[in-house]
């Protein structure tokens, strides 16, 4: 794979760049070192490299600190975390603004592979380092057949690995592709999803001719993730290697992923003292001490509960998650932090859903749960003494699940927390964006600077439409709602007093093809004035200055609520359409209490008596 070229080949770019651009290039990767900045490292040291001397004049702490700051975390890893709420489709409204997660891995994956090929050129050996940063990056990609090339590079070269290649490797086959935004639905075990990943059928094609991503990660049965990891394991004991925490959390993670909880529980029970089965039978809060000291590589953090969350949840033992992870934090004095929150909220979520029945047929109803545990889990964590606070995506879970209940005042009431967030993402981006307009003051600072601050640019791009996705769906399912259920005095505050204040409320993630609901009397539609639908012609690419992130942004070019249509007049007359909604509101309340009056007169003269007593 690494392959070091002949000493005398010339490189034709070369011929195109000058040296004072390469001198240049050097002098920024010093900069980018001292700073400390990925981004501008990755970029300049791709052109610094252009001189044939460049690396082999470098010392080896130089090289290594390199090495060490092309990290995933200073890369792609807070856009890896964006993109799980983000689907495809989504991307595609930004029109090149920001691009598809497969592609943000391509890109850097390519960067980092081009300075390890510069260091096989200058007659280096990629040693154990080198691997490890390579490792490092599938692992944290999900790219298992990226890692098990690597591996087979390092065997050909005879480079011994140590725990961490090992755990990197472990990570990388487990983990394969589920960070997708399609597949990370798709680790819950059940009979349907297992049969898919041990056929290796894909969905069927979408509409527009693509093939959807479900199911292309890791595979299960022969030749499938516990086999493999199993082998590796066997491996590594043999040459040696002692494994640590994390190497055991792979193998859980390995075994959960085809349903064998026995392995599991004896793994926890072998290497950490805890028996599952005991902990559910009891009824008492007995705990032995622990069994492993702190500056012991077997000392558990705070990623073992993240697996325990992750492994009984996907394989619907959620009560079994909630025990062992508060035993486990409790014996070993870990506090759970908000990601193992998340994940607990997340498969609650999933399975306090109501299937259907062809869902259960497919296995789905398995450790299903009562409606009402997402909120009671939500009171739990954000409680005392856990006093968690949450972020958006764990209020979005909330909000559904109050939808799912037709609970709308309180669906409301965390509509409005949410809001705070789309505040924060908005004032982070407008500071962004102005401070990027400065920069271009300077001369030539901006073209040099592009690629990095680009990457902030859509960090903090996606976090804003992001929330913004999140609000507008949120206000979708609030229009949705039946209320044939309730008492008629609080169907009439509801339809009368409640949604038009939050109609006007969250205005400005409205539909864009107009707003209407069911009432008990008939159906409220409102309409824009002048609605013209303008169609965004496929493939053309907006400026990120024009995208209407913002609620008071007032350019009507940009993309309507981030959707395939907007309206010509929208945007510039946002200021008088407040007004309009509540002229509409009062005209059909008034038309409502008209037709109340009819209907007494029309009972009183019914019954003459009744009008003379009243």
């Amino acid at each position: 794979m690494f392959e070091a070229r002949p000493k005398t080949q010339t490189r034709p770019d070369l011929l195109f760049v000058s040296s004072k651009r390469i001198a240049e290039a050097k002098l920024r990767v010093s900069e980018s070192l001292r700073r400390e900045d990925a981004h501008q490292l990755i970029y300049f040291i791709e052109r610094a490299c252009e001189d044939p001397t460049y690396l082999s004049s470098l010392p080896k702490t130089t090289i290594a600190e390199i090495l060490r700051l092309l990290d995933p975390k200073n890369l792609f890893d807070p856009l890896k975390f964006l993109y799980r709420h983000l689907t495809p489709k989504n991307i595609d409204f930004l029109r090149g603004e920001a691009r598809q997660m497969d592609e943000v891995f391509k890109y850097y994956k390519s960067k980092v592979r081009s300075i390890t090929d510069n260091l096989v050129a200058d007659g280096r050996q990629l040693g154990l380092q080198d691997y490890k940063l390579l490792l490092n990056l599938a692992r944290s990609m999900g790219d298992g057949e990226g890692a098990a090339e690597i591996w087979g590079d390092m065997v050909k070269h005879q480079v011994k690995p140590d725990t961490i290649c090992y755990n990197h490797y472990f990570e990388a086959r487990c983990w394969e592709d589920t960070y997708y935004p399609m597949e990370k639905t798709k680790t819950r075990i059940c009979s349907l999803y297992l049969n898919m990943r041990r056929t290796g059928h894909n969905q069927p094609q979408t509409g527009n001719g693509s093939e959807r991503k479900d199911y292309l990660g890791y595979k299960v049965g022969p030749g499938g993730v516990k086999q493999e990891v199993t082998t590796k394991f066997t491996e590594m004991i043999a040459r040696n290697v002692r494994p640590d925490g994390k190497t055991y959390g792979c193998m859980m993670t390995a075994y959960s992923r085809e349903g064998d909880l026995q392995a599991v529980k004896s793994i926890l029970r072998s290497v950490w003292d805890v028996d599952v089965d005991a902990i559910m039978k009891s009824e008492d809060d007995f705990m032995s001490p622990a069994a492993v000291n702190a500056d012991s590589p077997l000392h558990p953090t705070s990623d073992l509960l993240f697996i325990i969350a992750h492994i009984f949840g996907s394989n619907s033992e959620l009560a079994a998650a909630m025990r062992i992870v508060d035993h486990t934090s409790r014996k070993f004095s870990i506090v759970i932090d908000r990601e193992t929150w998340r994940e607990l909220l997340e498969w609650t979520f999933a399975l306090s859903k109501l299937r259907s029945k062809q869902a259960r047929d497919c296995g789905l109803h398995v450790g299903q749960l009562p409606p009402s545990s997402v909120e009671r889990l939500w009171k739990i964590m954000t409680s005392p003494p856990y006093n968690i606070k949450p972020t958006i995506a764990m209020i979005d879970r909330v909000v559904r699940s109050f939808s799912r209940r037709d609970q709308t005042d309180q669906m409301i009431y965390h509509m409005k927390a949410g809001l705070k967030f789309h505040e924060s993402s908005q004032h982070a981006y407008k500071k962004l964006r102005s401070s990027m307009i400065r920069k271009t003051w300077t001369k030539g600072f901006f073209n040099e600077s592009k690629p990095w601050l680009q990457q902030m640019a859509q960090v903090s791009l996606l976090r804003k439409y992001r929330d913004f996705l999140f609000i507008s769906r949120w206000f979708r399912l609030l229009l949705r709602r039946r209320r044939g259920y309730r008492p008629e005095d609080r169907i009439l505050i509801w339809e009368r007093q409640t949604l038009p204040k939050a109609i006007e409320s969250f205005w400005h993630y409205r539909p864009l093809r107009g707003i209407s609901y069911l009432t008990a009397s008939g159906k409220v539609e409102i309409k824009y004035d002048n609605e013209l639908p303008l169609k965004v012609e496929k493939g053309k690419k907006s400026q990120m200055s024009d995208l209407p992130l913002d609620a008071n942004d007032q350019d009507p070019r940009s993309l309507s609520r981030f959707a395939q249509y907007l309206r010509k007049d929208e945007i510039a007359s946002r200021r008088r359409q407040p007004g309009v909604i509540r002229r509409v509101i009062r005209m059909f309340q008034n038309r409502a209490y008209m037709r109340h009056l009819s209907q007494r007169k029309a009972r009183t003269r019914r019954h003459p008596r009744k009008r003379l007593q009243a």
